[in-house]
Parts: structure tokens; C-alpha cells; sequence
């Protein structure tokens, strides 16, 4: 597999990941919210039905707002600080953004609590999804990505640092020709 495609798949998967690591981290919290006993309960259980319909905008808002900050982009996919400060803006973002359109759509039912933990939680489960994927991709990477072969022509020190560079930081999977 040419490493285009399989870095287009990779950050493919990564968008799924996201959509069901949010899918999840609502559910999580719903439990933790009103079914655990970490935080009580005053004003009564809502009906799942209503937090569930809110589910399908949540999981749009989240993609979008992980498009606008760039959490895609090809120098934040990588599993590391870009990526954590990424996925923490984003989630708080998206969250906010949706709090924003619930309000103008009349739906404001929410427990403040429930919209307090949920994105961290979502930052929780995103961060450990993504960890998992840039674990699989750095397998596929040694594996089934038909490494890019390279032949440099040259001498003296800027060769030197130039493969020096190249090695230290590889861009794409690379075998060395001459």
C-alpha cells in the first residue's frame, strides 16, 4: 500500500475513533451522572431519551470543531503534545459550541454537571483511542506501507546533515537506495 493511502485511511479511521470515543464518553458520563453514587442525584433522573437525541448534533458539532482547530492536520496526527493540546481544545470547543446551538434550539434541559465532566471525559477517551491508532500505524508503517526508496547524490557536510535529518525525523516510511 502506497503511503498516501494508507495515511488518507489512517486519519479515516482517527475520525471514526473520535465519533465513537464521543459516542461513548456520553453514555460513560450519563452513567456516571445519574446511576453511579460519585455525584448525587437532587432534582431527579431525566429521561435517557432526551440526552440520546441530543446525541446525533453532538457527534456533527465535534467533527466540525476538530476540522476548524486542526486536529487532522498531517502535523497533529501524530500521537504527542500537538495532538493532546489539539484534542483538549477541541473537545472543550465543541462543547461549548454545542451548549451554544442547544440554547438557540430551545433545548436546554442539560444537567450542568453532566456538560461539565463530559469533555473531559471525551478528552479522556479520544487521547486513549488515538493512542491506540498511532500504535497501529506505526505497526502498519514497518509493515504493510511499501517504503518511499531514496538515492541521494552528493558529498561533504550538507549530505551529511541532510540524511542526518532525514533519519532523525523520517517524514515517510524510507529506504535508503545509495
Amino acid at each position: 500500500m502506497e503511503y498516501g493511502q494508507a495515511f488518507f485511511l489512517y486519519v479515516a479511521l482517527m475520525k471514526v475513533g473520535d465519533i465513537l470515543a464521543v459516542w461513548g464518553a456520553w453514555h460513560l458520563v450519563w452513567y456516571l451522572r445519574f446511576h453511579s453514587q460519585l455525584i448525587p442525584v437532587h432534582k431527579g433522573v431525566p429521561e435517557f431519551e432526551f440526552y440520546s437525541r441530543a446525541l446525533v448534533p453532538l457527534l456533527v458539532v465535534y467533527t466540525a470543531v476538530f476540522h476548524i482547530v486542526g486536529a487532522y492536520r498531517r502535523d497533529r496526527v501524530a500521537f504527542g503534545f500537538r495532538s493532546l493540546k489539539k484534542v483538549v481544545q477541541g473537545s472543550l470547543l465543541g462543547t461549548l459550541v454545542f451548549i451554544s446551538i442547544c440554547y438557540f434550539l430551545y433545548q436546554t434541559g442539560f444537567s450542568r454537571v453532566f456538560l461539565a465532566i463530559f469533555p473531559m471525559v471525551a478528552a479522556m477517551g479520544i487521547l486513549a483511542e488515538r493512542l491506540c491508532l498511532w500504535t497501529l500505524w506505526l505497526w502498519a508503517q514497518r509493515t504493510i506501507v511499501r517504503q518511499i526508496r531514496i538515492l541521494l547524490i552528493g558529498s561533504g557536510e550538507l549530505l551529511e546533515m541532510y540524511v542526518r535529518k532525514l533519519n532523525h525525523h523520517k517524514p515517510y516510511p524510507i529506504s535508503w537506495v545509495g
